[in-house]
């Protein structure tokens, strides 16, 4: 895996990288919201998902109005906030911190 150095060299495979890059990806978690694109569902993230978690990151696949799992029918969605309905609910329920 990948560990970003600072500005000053440390010598690989030194303790003192290992403690960085630790420090460095134990800070760096994040939360990815996974959205979908056309004619298609959140199921498409099926491999992507287990890879982010397993790097320690927390995610969410979304299925959009009208997609995948979502019981709108098409001809209910009319507009674009229709369409993003579900993603719009669900990062506005998200901690102020993680948006």
């Amino acid at each position: 895996m990948f560990c970003p150095s600072p500005r000053y060299s440390i010598p690989k495979n030194s303790e003192k990288y290992n403690k960085h890059c630790t420090d460095t990806r134990r800070h760096m978690k994040m939360h990815f919201v996974l959205i979908h694109g056309v004619c298609i569902g959140a199921w498409c993230w099926y491999k992507l998902m287990p890879l982010l978690r397993a790097a320690g990151h927390d995610t969410t696949a979304l299925d959009l109005s009208g997609s995948g799992s979502d019981p709108r029918r098409l001809n209910e969605i009319v507009t674009v906030d229709d369409y993003l309905e579900p993603l719009m609910e669900f990062m506005s329920s998200l901690p102020q911190g993680e948006r």
